[in-house]
């Protein structure tokens, strides 16, 4: 499992047509770029693919903080990932909390599939969030 090495700084909008953002609040320290979930009190968690509760992705952080702290949440559209990807390649969340991984990397039959989206330039994902539920 390789998952993408994200430069914060590099974290934003690719475009400002056609995006859906959020603002949360956070349950724990998150920084730009980092793949969250909801819990049952309606605050955000860094997600991962090792159970069902946390594989269901309800974004990418836009922006980064502390618990409590209120972020931007990009959770459909063209967004920058702050890594190089491969357009075309479709992209889903990983096992690593928070993290993303191309989809020939889910080989671990423990982990929930969780589609976040696929490349359209070598620097941007358009997100498309599909939390099959179904284990890899």
């Amino acid at each position: 499992m390789a998952t993408l090495s994200i430069t914060e700084a590099n974290v934003n909008l690719a475009t400002d047509v056609n995006v859906s953002v959020d603002i949360v609040q956070l349950g724990e320290t998150i920084t730009r770029g980092q793949v969250l979930y909801v819990d049952a009190n309606n605050k955000y968690w860094r997600a991962d693919a090792t159970s069902i509760p946390n594989a269901v992705v309800a974004g990418i952080a836009l922006t980064g903080g502390v618990a409590d702290d209120y972020i931007v949440l990009v959770v459909a559209g063209e967004y920058k990932v702050g890594a190089t990807v491969a357009v075309g390649t479709a992209y889903v969340l990983s096992g690593a909390a928070g993290s993303i991984e191309l989809e020939s990397d889910l080989t671990d039959a423990a982990e929930y599939v969780t589609w976040l989206g696929y490349a359209v330039t070598t620097t941007s994902i358009f997100v498309g969030i599909n939390a099959t539920g179904v284990v890899a």
